[in-house]
């Protein structure tokens, strides 16, 4: 949705638990971090993406506004996230039709598809293979009024114009996917605190999106029970031990020996089980013309709660597919290059949203 036209914008990331914002700037031959900063959003003012207290959620982001590091933002317009669960995305096929013929039938076309009223929604379209000689493909987006409504209300009150809204896969595949396309579809995970967001993405344009109720939380959570430590103390290891090596832990005068992965693998194999659950869907219902179903797939990892030691490895293993961490600097930085000053590598995992809206801000809106 574009409300105006501007030079540039900022990204503006604003899930459950926490709040990114990231403004880029064009520096020779690649972009640099301008400003940024990061506030965690206390439990129970956002729930599931719907926002349940409006002031506290614009003050937490005002703060966040005088707090950011780098340089001080000379523009109040944001491009921001909407929450994935909220939305329903869908790449829908049509006879072979004219621009002007899909924008007459659109309509028609959405309301046997969506799971509300089209009078309850705002919805978009776009259509994302024209070279089909067969059909007209076309991705159509939906969201209740009431989460845009909410979502502008907060934004007014904390000094914000949102130019752009965007649904946080969007953000996160132009942030990892190198010039925002591929060759063949890849998913994306998006690990965060309270879930997983699951995309499939081919061409340039996303197919699918879901949401996998596995957490970093939940890994975190397990290491502190299984070892007897603080959350503090479980994220490290987490990150830094994982799946990989047993942990001396000491209990009473003496000491024990515990392997993380005895704690995880319950929570492992469900997440794999929920990942192989959408990757069958999408090889038996999914598939389209430009994205066969027997096409090569990739798996990506993002978000602050993927870095989890060995989960690209136990995935693949699993899922048969090649699993990787994403570089969310690839559409920010000349390789080889994977962080900032500002922002270090492991870091970016948590930003990989943000980066995707700030270059989106850089584009003539």
């Amino acid at each position: 949705m574009i409300f105006t036209l501007i030079e540039e914008a900022f990204g503006l990331d604003l899930s459950d638990l926490s709040l990114k914002i990231v403004k880029l700037e064009k520096k020779k031959e690649q972009f640099e971090v301008a400003s940024f900063g990061t506030k965690k959003i206390p439990p129970g003012l956002i729930n599931i993406g719907v926002i349940k207290k409006e002031d506290e959620v614009a003050k937490i982001i005002k703060e966040a506004l005088s707090e950011l590091k780098g340089k001080k933002l000379k523009t109040r317009y944001a491009v921001c996230s909407l929450p994935e669960e909220e939305v329903f995305l869908k790449v829908i096929r049509l006879p072979k039709m004219t621009r002007d013929e899909i924008e007459k039938s659109i309509k028609w076309q959405l309301e046997p598809n969506l799971p509300v009223s089209l009078e309850e929604v705002y919805f978009d379209w776009q259509e994302v293979y024209p070279q089909s000689t067969r059909y007209s493909y076309v991705l159509i987006s939906a969201l209740p009024k009431k989460i845009i409504y909410s979502y502008l209300a907060v934004f007014k009150k904390a000094g914000i114009i949102p130019v752009i809204f965007e649904v946080e896969s969007i953000g996160t595949a132009r942030s990892l996917l190198e010039g925002c396309k591929t060759l063949s579809p890849v998913i994306i995970l998006d690990m965060g605190a309270t879930g997983t967001g699951f995309t499939i993405f081919s061409g340039e344009t996303i197919l699918f999106t879901s949401h996998i109720a596995v957490s970093g939380t939940e890994f975190t959570q397990a290491i502190a029970r299984e070892l007897n430590v603080d959350i503090k103390e479980a994220e490290r290891l987490k990150i830094e031990v994982g799946l990989s090596e047993p942990v001396k832990i000491n209990i009473g005068t003496g000491e024990s020996e515990r392997r993380i992965s005895s704690a995880l693998y319950p929570i492992l194999q469900r997440f794999a089980s929920e990942v192989q659950h959408y990757i069958n869907y999408y090889r038996n219902y999914g598939a389209i013309e430009y994205a066969p179903a027997d096409g090569a797939l990739k798996i990506l990892l993002c978000g602050c709660d993927s870095l989890l030691y060995g989960l690209p490895e136990f995935l693949s293993s699993n899922l048969k597919v090649p699993v990787e961490l994403g570089n969310p600097w690839v559409n920010i930085l000349k390789p080889p290059k994977r962080e900032t000053p500002q922002i270090s590598y492991r870091e970016s995992f948590g930003y990989a949203v943000a980066l995707g809206l700030a270059l989106r801000g850089l584009e003539e809106i």
